[in-house]
């Protein structure tokens, strides 16, 4: 059995009862479930980044997901491991302002839900400071 209506978070509790050639069986005691959002949103796609006057612009593809958050956007040095640079950034778009010129940066964005669920990060990008 599945209960299209049940929504996350909410406690239901179920009891089932075996019929076979009108007899019934005793109904079973309950049992208690509350369904959990764990599923992440899809990883944001489409991010492209241009070098401008002492920023690099940032944009991608909306998520559709109707329970969307926001955004994380992560940035790494050329070679190097990326550290979560902004937090629920509420459009595709970010503008990093803290950069240095002639230096490389790489960037990847994740989608967060409002459960708090982080998608996979995007394919990532490299941009040159101006």
């Amino acid at each position: 059995y599945i209960d299209a209506t049940a929504q996350f978070g909410t406690a239901y509790a179920y009891r089932v009862q075996a019929l076979r050639d009108k007899a019934e069986s005793v109904i079973s005691e309950p049992a208690t479930v509350t369904p959990m959002d764990t599923f992440p949103p899809a990883a944001p796609s489409g991010l492209g980044g241009v070098p401008g006057v002492g920023t690099i612009e940032l944009v991608w593809d909306r998520n559709t997901e109707p329970d969307l958050r926001g955004y994380r956007v992560y940035r790494g040095p050329e070679s190097g491991l990326f550290e979560r640079l902004a937090e629920f950034v509420d459009a595709p778009a970010y503008s990093d302002r803290q950069i240095d010129a002639g230096k490389k940066y790489r960037y990847a964005v994740t989608a967060i839900d409002r459960a708090g669920n982080e998608s996979a990060k995007s394919a990532a990008v490299e941009v040159t400071a101006p």
